[in-house]
């Protein structure tokens, strides 16, 4: 107990052992979902250097799609890389201290709320956001590094404001402005405190301000708000295309009917107040279809409609009171308020890291509970102070939240192990079976990546179960049907199994060149030489430098003894591509296919000018030499 007391006059040292406890086992994770935006092989590997490349692209691109603009986070692990190297648990570690700092700010603002009731409040509120299990999507996926320094920048503003209205020194004001710029180029989770900061601080100050130097508050967010946009609209290539979004993710983003936003909305709200209570069945990715959003009475929903209703009434009877159940209602409401799906659909429809900002209201509402039912003399200074129920139910709380924070951390050791778990907690997440599948199936041919040749094909089966789980939720989804036929192909070599799926994949998508190629590929390798032939010819116009299909077509033609065709179209393209190595060793086989072993002979010498390296080559001109 007189440990306790001491750390608790060290609130920092206080949350860092805390945040150590809870989240040193993510030290031994790898990389996880949407890791590769910030760090592993991505710009910010380069250091300083990748600094003026940071600010004038994209949080992320794909070559067709692009994925907001959050600079600074991207800066934050262009630092970390620099001074430390590539290394995956430095990002661990500066995440875990990085939270550290949040829970310290976190205390520092409510015990500016909360001024007139004993620090033991401020501090168990901060206890319980601590160890509350949805937060470790944020600190365990290093990518969510950008709601950790968000809140940071919030907390701070906060702070700021509240010392320029105690000091009037402007300096404070400046501080915030720079905080609010910093916060919108990370992420626009500052947002809700456009209304939740001027509400706070009135209550704190109406005494001593009126309400337009209170109100000015939202103009500190609105300055960082509009500057971030300008810095993004100053930097950024206006002819790149925004993100094309799938209907897994979300769809709203296809149907906006009213119905449906309000059924989402409240199937969410009712979600995530499932999720604080009782933290199961986390994933890394919800999308479609792991809520009931077509539903109006569904738990979810009615759950929502309850807590919505109970949250306004109370908010308007409590507006003009202290009580601590009107600033949950305004830190977890408003907060949540943009995640519902009403303003914008959101990627995946939920998430916990949704949750980060909104689960303040509801450490506060559970720690009054607390202090309400079982410590009435809550005027009580400290934990020794307090009564026995009190500090023996608050033990329990935070010891069950630390069983499943730790153990979701364990989870998310790497990709293939976070997926793997999460698909089995939500098998109808269409988008969680994709990132399974695909993950397997991307690391297929990386040596000793699943150890053995038997764990190598049990994943390869899961992966098959994860795909036709999309199917039986999304019977025409191309991607699924496409990998369905890489696996017939390249793992069993069922070429005729194959072709089923990459005919009906491109009877849903008929520009898709992968099934397009693997197609013509698989009805070449089981004898049907026509239909490989039109199929492919139909993808040599836009695809002459793809080497594979300049390989496809040779095989192809010889095959069906069209080598003379096979020596005009190369004849040709050889003057398009003259440093094309390939493509005399084409007309080589073509030539030798005719017993043409003279003009054979005169193409693989071209060849081997162009590659004199090349041994095989060497072989065969001496071989049709004599």
């Amino acid at each position: 107990m007189i440990v306790a007391e001491g750390l608790i006059r060290k609130p920092f040292l206080l949350f860092l052992l805390v945040s150590l406890m809870l989240y040193g086992n993510t030290l031994l994770n790898g990389y996880g979902i949407d890791d590769q935006f910030v760090t592993e092989n991505n710009i910010t590997n380069k250091g300083f250097k990748s600094f003026k490349k940071i600010f004038t692209s994209y949080y992320a691109d794909d070559g067709k799609n692009t994925y907001e603009y959050r600079p600074f986070v991207k800066v934050s692990f262009a630092i970390e890389h620099q001074l430390f190297g590539v290394r995956p648990w430095v990002g661990h570690l500066i995440n875990i201290l990085l939270y550290a700092l949040c829970l310290f700010l976190l205390h520092k603002v409510l015990l500016l709320i909360f001024y007139a009731r004993p620090p033991l409040f401020s501090l168990c509120i901060t206890l319980v956001f601590a160890f509350l299990p949805v937060h470790s999507e944020v600190v365990a996926s290093l990518k969510n590094r950008d709601v950790l320094i968000c809140f940071i920048c919030c907390m701070g503003i906060v702070i700021q404001v509240d010392a320029f209205f105690r000091t009037g020194n402007y300096l404070h004001v400046l501080y915030a402005a720079l905080l609010s710029i910093v916060g919108f180029l990370t992420k626009y989770d500052l947002l809700p405190y456009l209304v939740i900061a001027p509400l706070i601080l009135y209550k704190k100050h109406r005494t001593r301000a009126r309400i337009v130097p209170v109100l000015s508050v939202a103009g500190i967010f609105l300055a960082g708000f509009y500057l971030s946009k300008a810095v993004k609209h100053l930097f950024l290539d206006k002819s790149l295309v925004d993100r094309v979004y799938n209907y897994s993710e979300n769809p709203l983003l296809f149907d906006h009917s009213l119905s449906l936003k309000l059924s989402t909305a409240f199937n969410a709200l009712g979600f995530y107040a499932k999720m604080l209570v009782f933290p199961s069945n986390m994933v890394c990715y919800y999308g479609y279809d792991t809520i009931p959003i077509h539903q109006f009475f569904s738990f979810y929903a009615i759950t929502g409609m309850i807590l919505f209703a109970v949250m306004v009434f109370y908010f308007f009877r409590l507006i003009k009171t202290e009580h601590p159940a009107w600033y949950a209602i305004v830190f977890s409401g408003i907060s949540i308020s943009m995640y519902l799906n009403i303003v914008r659909p959101v990627t995946g429809i939920v998430a916990e890291r949704f949750l980060f900002f909104a689960s303040i209201g509801f450490c506060i509402f559970v720690v009054h509970l607390f202090f309400m039912f079982l410590n009435r003399k809550q005027d009580s200074p400290t934990l020794k102070s307090a009564t026995p129920a009190f500090k023996g139910l608050l033990l329990v709380l935070l010891l069950g939240y630390s069983v499943f924070t730790v153990s979701r951390n364990a989870e998310w050791k790497d990709r293939i192990t976070l997926y793997g778990h999460d698909v089995g907690k939500r098998p109808e997440s269409l988008p969680l079976n994709l990132l399974y599948s695909m993950e397997i199936l991307s690391n297929m041919n990386r040596p000793n990546y699943f150890l053995t040749e038997q764990n190598k094909m049990s994943y390869i089966e899961k992966a098959t179960a994860s795909l036709n789980n999309v199917l039986k939720l999304d019977a025409e989804n191309v991607t699924a049907l496409h990998n369905l036929g890489f696996i017939r192909q390249n793992v069993y070599k069922d070429y005729a199994g194959a072709i089923p799926y990459y005919e009906k994949a491109l009877s849903s998508d008929s520009t898709k060149f992968e099934s397009q190629f693997n197609l013509a590929y698989c009805y070449y390798a089981i004898g049907r030489g026509e239909e490989a032939e039109k199929l492919v010819m139909k993808l040599y116009p836009e695809h002459s430098d793809n080497q594979p299909v300049l390989d496809l077509i040779n095989y192809i033609l010889i095959e069906n003894k069209k080598s003379r065709e096979g020596i005009l179209l190369f004849d040709e393209l050889a003057k398009k591509h003259p440093e094309n190595t390939s493509i005399p060793i084409i007309l080589g086989n073509f030539y030798l296919a005719l017993s043409d072993t003279a003009n054979a002979k005169k193409a693989y010498s071209k060849a081997l000018e162009m590659d004199p390296n090349n041994d095989q080559l060497f072989k065969i001109v001496a071989k049709l030499s004599k």
